[in-house]
């Protein structure tokens, strides 16, 4: 856990947590800024050996079902909670996900949890032909379209980056 604040609101929750479970690990404020730019950039995700990453914002309540959904069908995933469950960062292997980066289990998924999938890290291969971003519906599709219209009438800033087509 990280507690941050006010060095009296710190140390009061800090004895709370620890009477109801126990003194933890403590970091000095070298090793928690050192530890939190590695969670930052997704270090504990990404091992040696390649990996597929995806940023999921489920609804925070549903955050447990989506990571045992996708579990259960893609095993060698691995989660990093944050957000109180908002923010799942979630890791494959690239050779179980298949050419889609696991877009076809991960994206609904997450969706019926009343969220978005966000691809973060895969294959030059793989960005080539999967959509980084969750691809729009019809009515948001078309306000999109609009609003980019309206800002880039030409179509010179980051065509296709954003959304297929805009």
């Amino acid at each position: 856990l990280r507690l941050e604040g006010p060095r009296p609101s710190v140390a009061y929750r800090t004895g709370a947590l620890e009477a109801l479970v126990g003194r933890g690990l403590r970091l000095n404020e070298a090793e928690t800024e050192a530890l939190w730019l590695e969670v930052g950039a997704v270090q504990p995700l990404l091992p040696q050996a390649p990996r597929i990453v995806w940023r999921l914002c489920p609804t925070p309540s549903h955050a447990p079902s989506v990571a045992q959904s996708i579990v259960s069908l893609l095993q060698s995933a691995e989660f990093y909670f944050d957000w109180g469950g908002g923010l799942i960062w979630l890791s494959l292997d690239p050779e179980e996900a298949g050419p889609d980066a696991g877009a076809s289990i991960v994206r609904p998924t997450v969706a019926s949890a009343g969220g978005h999938a966000t691809l973060v890290v895969a294959s030059e291969a793989i960005r080539a032909s999967v959509p980084v971003f969750e691809p729009l519906s019809g009515g948001l599709a078309e306000l999109t379209a609009r609003v980019k219209k309206g800002f880039d009438p030409r179509g010179v800033l980051n065509p296709g980056r954003m959304q297929e087509g805009l």
